[in-house]
């Protein structure tokens, strides 16, 4: 049903621990700015899901769409340079995750640190999210992105899909069922 499949979705975001969680995690750990990161967390997770709620995707997509390969790289890029320098960090300090020394920094650094994991993570859910259907009477579902490839099996007109990765004619899907293989771009068109 839809309410155990929102569920369980819901579950599966608050339970992993992601850029965010882990960055949360630690400034609890270190006990520093604790209840300005829960504030902002709370505000921006209440304000994102009302943004939801209310359809501005509807509003965004076509700028999510065209600007996503650039938005991804740049946080892709952020979030690499500062787990190099958590990694570099651990290792100066005696591979101590924590450092032992006291000081602590200035709340707007954490909060800006907190505001950009908060928007990578939201940026790749709504990435992660986009919908399909398809519009060929039947399709092949294929192991790999070329007419060579092992056909699955078919599809058929009507069908649903989540849009996981595009490449070149190619898009690579995943099914309610949880399958995923690859369409000819042309049979599907996005859901708005």
């Amino acid at each position: 049903t839809a309410l155990l499949t929102g569920f369980f979705l819901g579950l599966s975001l608050i339970i992993a621990i992601g850029a965010q969680n882990a960055f949360v995690l630690r400034q609890g750990v270190l006990r520093q700015h604790v209840f300005f990161i829960a504030l902002f967390c709370s505000i921006a997770d209440t304000l994102l899901i009302i943004l939801g709620i209310t359809g501005i995707s509807y509003f965004f997509n076509d700028y999510i769409n065209e600007y996503s390969k650039f938005i991804f790289g740049i946080a892709s890029l952020w979030l690499f340079t500062y787990g190099v320098l958590r990694i570099r960090s651990a290792f100066r300090s005696n591979s101590s995750i924590i450092s032992n020394n006291n000081e602590s920094s200035s709340w707007i650094n954490t909060i800006s640190i907190v505001f950009i994991l908060t928007g990578i993570t939201k940026f790749e859910n709504q990435q992660s999210n986009v919908e399909a259907i398809i519009f060929d009477k039947k399709i092949d579902f294929r192991t790999e992105p070329n007419y060579r490839s092992e056909v699955q099996f078919n599809l058929h007109e009507g069908t649903k899909v989540k849009l996981k990765e595009e490449l070149g004619d190619w898009v690579l899907v995943e099914l309610s069922n949880g399958a995923s293989g690859w369409l000819e771009l042309n049979s599907i068109k996005k859901i708005d």
